[in-house]
């Protein structure tokens, strides 16, 4: 993934799979631009008041041919289970993906304990 096209931080967390901070509907052009072809969001509504809808950013997102996926939790609420759930519904999702949160160290945490535990 480019990072010049992109106006936040990118780290790839494994594969094809991609860490960000929180996303804005304004971002979703520059992500199609990059050939993201899914989104994960962590990020629960309302938690910010800046903060888009998921309904928004899931409608932007279709408009660029971009599965997006609303998974809202946090590393401290991951289960076994729920993290076998975070990992099946990230499996379904074509490559490249952009997994976010409200902040990337936040995106990042989940994702590694969700491996660890979903072994």
């Amino acid at each position: 993934m480019e990072r010049d096209y992109l106006q936040m931080r990118v780290l790839e967390v494994a594969p094809q799979v991609f860490a960000s901070g929180p996303l804005f509907v304004t971002d979703l052009s520059l992500l199609a631009k990059q050939k993201v072809r899914g989104i994960l969001n962590l990020r629960p509504d309302g938690e910010a008041e800046d903060q888009p809808s998921s309904e928004d950013l899931a409608k932007a997102a279709e408009e660029y041919g971009i599965v997006y996926v609303h998974f809202p939790i946090d590393a401290a609420e991951l289960t076994p289970e729920s993290a076998a759930a975070l990992m099946q519904v990230s499996e379904g999702l074509e490559r490249p993906v952009l997994v976010c949160g409200r902040a990337g160290s936040h995106s990042i945490k989940v994702w590694e304990k969700a491996e660890v535990l979903a072994d």
